[in-house]
């Protein structure tokens, strides 16, 4: 395979792709606002411990289905419409375990997650967001990033919407939390009328498929897990170890530093695909990973000189203290981007068992950096443990892409 064939097909895939991301992002800034001046600091942090905590369940409750797929679809050795049956089985564990999550969750620490509507409501919105969790891969799977990310587009500038009618009626976590549940389901109907042509053309029923998806899966669950943790795992420990207000203003400053990994996020999206199909050379997905870890570096550096003054006037005085946590933060979004990159190279060359590993060694090596530096330094520390854990997962992707494919992958 030429390298400018590889190449061009990247550039194709990302440019189709990353702007539908950018402004889906924005519409997130939007929902991130609205939450913020919504709720201000106390309940902002409950909500952003729901979130990332059933986050992290549905991955689970997915078995790794979601990035299984995503290896073995375009190797012809499962059927989309076998990946969506087995999807509709595990859909309504989803909601039990959402709320399993906050109930344990609300009685060990935070008390007001055990609010019975807001249960309700998360409820509502884990079986939704599960699902679109569930077709996002489908699209990737199938090559379709950019309409994947034009459904997460149309999703979120709903929720947003949603979002600023509530905070103008004065509602609050209940009612952010139901913004959320429609935005989702509108996203679910879409995605899943989207994709029902291409399901039902893929009528090819392999023998064991359902068993290799959950199987592989399981192999690969870490990398989800793993990557998500690493991103939002400081917030759980914060809210552990600290208090429902420091999560909100931790919260919140996350929110300006993660522009850089729109970008990353697109890129990894194209270079799984490519290398999952043999269209993608090691050279061009290490190339990709550069590209993203150089474009973080210019976007970190200018969140970090203008992030505060967009905190302040964006989401209030309530959140300047997390104006201290931008320079640290934007650091670790620098070392994060390669492993967002090749660890998607990683997986679509059906290396399992390394791609689920360098999940494992994140989260283990992220949670202890954060639980000895937060009782220390507090916020910063936070954020410094993270910066470590990523240049652990990094260095590790860039090992891992170099061996040999565990699948025929053309190199």
């Amino acid at each position: 395979m030429e390298e400018a064939e590889s190449a061009g097909l990247a550039r194709t895939l990302f440019h189709r792709t990353v702007g539908w991301n950018i402004v889906g992002y924005a519409a997130g800034l939007v929902s991130s606002l609205a939450t913020a001046r919504m709720l201000l600091p106390e309940f902002r942090g409950l909500f952003g411990v729901t979130m990332t905590g059933c986050s992290v369940i549905i991955l689970v409750v997915a078995m790794g289905t979601n990035v299984s797929v995503r290896v073995y679809l375009p190797r012809k050795l499962v059927s989309a419409r076998t990946y969506v049956r087995l999807s509709g089985k595990l859909l309504p564990l989803s909601a039990v375990a959402a709320v399993s999550f906050c109930v344990v969750y609300g009685v060990l620490f935070l008390r007001g997650l055990l609010d019975v509507k807001f249960l309700i409501a998360v409820a509502w919105w884990a079986v939704a967001a599960y699902g679109c969790g569930q077709l996002a891969d489908l699209y990737n799977a199938l090559g379709r990033t950019n309409d994947s990310a034009r459904a997460i587009f149309a999703a979120s500038c709903i929720t947003a919407v949603l979002l600023c009618i509530a905070w103008v009626a004065g509602g609050g976590l209940t009612e952010a939390m139901v913004c959320y549940a429609i935005g989702s389901t509108t996203r679910l109907i879409w995605s899943a009328l989207d994709l029902r042509p291409a399901v039902a053309a893929d009528r090819v029923e392999v023998s064991g498929a359902q068993r290799t998806l959950i199987v592989q899966g399981l192999k690969l669950l870490p990398l989800n897990v793993g990557q998500t943790l690493a991103f939002r795992l400081d917030q759980l420990v914060i809210g552990a170890l600290m208090t429902s207000t420091d999560v909100g203003i931790y919260a919140v400053a996350t929110t300006p530093i993660a522009v850089p990994e729109v970008i990353s996020s697109s890129i990894a999206q194209v270079v799984f695909f490519g290398r999952a199909s043999g269209k993608m050379s090691k050279k061009s997905a290490l190339r990709w990973a550069g590209l993203a870890a150089f474009q973080t570096a210019i976007v970190g550096a200018l969140v970090t000189m203008f992030g505060p003054w967009a905190i302040s006037l964006v989401f209030g005085a309530e959140f300047d203290v997390s104006h201290s946590l931008l320079a640290v933060m934007a650091l670790s979004e620098v070392v994060l981007a390669p492993y967002i990159v090749l660890s998607r190279a990683v997986a679509g060359d059906a290396k399992v068992g390394l791609a689920g590993f360098g999940g494992i060694l994140g989260i283990a090596v992220t949670l202890a950096a954060v639980v000895l530096l937060v009782p220390r330094f507090g916020l910063p520390g936070a954020a410094l443990g993270d910066a470590i854990g990523y240049c652990v997962m990094s260095g590790c992707s860039v090992v891992f892409l170099l061996r040999k494919p565990a699948l025929p992958v053309e190199v």
